[in-house]
């Protein structure tokens, strides 16, 4: 991708009269505005201006957001773009928020001369396009919301959407909504949000996940969810394949047995620990009692075991002609994780205690308790939560 800022164009059009330039200015939130390829100029832009409340405590700019095109995504090509930045009034300061192509997108681009941004300050909420682009071959669109940096709001604000045309002849097109600074520490008002999305963990500290399946209705400021079932779904991860057995109860804790999976090792010897370590050629290893057998040598020889995991030798007994070595292995990054669907999201769970020896991880029993919060582009509160047969009903 190849960036194209606001600042860069400007340069560009001062210098060379390459560039024309269309603007719009707007009262916030007007409804839907468009731009699109193939008027003949090469930098379509609209110019508008924000007004936060007053007394705006924690300023955030809200907005939706969509970029299409038919374009193709050929390496080395001068795309179609787009981009969002933010300017203060006396154009002090400049702030390029996103840029967008055929190729992808890039949120917080560094620009000379403009504001450095932190990429993680700019929250995104996937939107279906369909809408506003339709029939693009590529299109994508999004709600936006970013905590405005200290300095860059000096009264009020100015939203550049620069459309950048190659004039290659195919089309590409944009469009802004409901855009505006709202003040994120504000009370809760009766204003309706434009989205609510409910979320559910297994622990009040996370980790949350999206609720698919609720329904959501926004003007009854209900949300109803089908009622929890006890099932959760385990997995095991580490440094190599871990298969989990079956799940026993043992007292108040729930104790999983867990087989390794691809184990690589080879029995090495040496006179003592400072000469060199051969391979036992002669050796058998069972991966699964954990014991490994060799030739008893005329003298005492120093073991060790190499391979793809660490393995920790618990015994080394002499018997009749042979050695009986028996170890445990010590998988690194060993973790349960846990889930409420088979196909995730997962979550790490607490364990309270691993085994090596017999290879089992233990963790606290749990119940059927989940907790759930809203999350939205207001604030918003659970007034009020009831059992209605199979589903759960959430006030807010």
């Amino acid at each position: 991708m190849r960036i194209r800022s606001r600042i860069t164009i400007v340069w560009v059009a001062a210098l060379c009269g390459l560039l024309a330039m269309g603007t719009a200015w707007a009262d916030p939130d007007p409804g839907p505005l468009f731009l699109r390829t193939g008027s003949g100029s090469s930098l379509i832009s609209l110019d508008l201006s924000l007004l936060p409340p007053s007394g705006v405590a924690q300023p955030e700019l809200v907005l939706d957001f969509g970029f299409g095109t038919d374009e193709g995504s050929d390496p080395g090509t001068f795309h179609d773009s787009v981009s969002l930045t933010l300017q203060s009034p006396s154009g002090s300061r400049t702030a390029l928020l996103l840029t967008a192509d055929s190729t992808g997108m890039e949120t917080a681009p560094p620009t000379q001369g403009g504001m450095t941004l932190d990429p993680t300050t700019l929250h995104f909420r996937t939107l279906s396009p369909s809408e506003f682009l339709p029939g693009y071959g590529l299109a994508s669109a999004f709600s936006l919301v970013f905590a405005l940096p200290p300095g860059l709001l000096e009264g009020s604000l100015r939203l550049f959407v620069d459309l950048f045309d190659n004039q290659n002849g195919v089309r590409s097109g944009a469009f802004i909504n409901h855009w505006g600074i709202i003040d994120a520490s504000g009370p809760l008002t009766n204003t309706p949000p434009r989205f609510v999305d409910l979320e559910a963990a297994p622990d009040v500290d996370g980790g949350y996940a999206v609720e698919s399946h609720a329904r959501v209705d926004l003007e009854q400021r209900q949300v109803t969810l089908d009622r929890a079932q006890e099932a959760r779904f385990f997995r095991a991860r580490a440094e190599v394949g871990v298969q989990l057995a079956a799940p026993r109860l043992s007292g108040g804790d729930w104790v999983f047995g867990y087989s390794l999976l691809g184990v690589q090792i080879v029995l090495r010897s040496a006179a003592d620990n400072i000469s060199p370590f051969v391979t036992e050629t002669g050796a058998t290893i069972d991966l699964v009692k954990r014991e490994a057998r060799t030739p008893r040598a005329a003298r005492t020889r120093v073991y060790q075991f190499e391979g793809n995991l660490p393995v920790a030798i618990t015994s080394i007994v002499p018997q009749g002609d042979q050695i009986v070595i028996r170890f445990e292995y010590r998988p690194r990054g060993l973790v349960l994780e846990s889930s409420t669907q088979a196909t995730g999201p997962y979550g790490r769970e607490t364990l309270s205690g691993v085994d090596f020896g017999s290879q089992t991880l233990v963790i606290p029993r749990f119940g059927a308790a989940r907790f759930y919060r809203l999350v939205s582009d207001q604030p918003l509160r659970v007034t009020r939560t009831t059992l209605d047969g199979s589903v759960i009903r959430f006030d807010f």
